[in-house]
């Protein structure tokens, strides 16, 4: 995945999926 899925018009939206949470966490 690029950079480009961190964007904070993108951000809110994966707080949905909570998948960049789970990234995060791994990361």
């Amino acid at each position: 995945m690029s950079k480009q899925t961190f964007q904070p018009n993108k951000r809110k939206r994966a707080k949905n999926h909570g998948f960049l949470s789970r990234m995060k966490s791994t990361g």
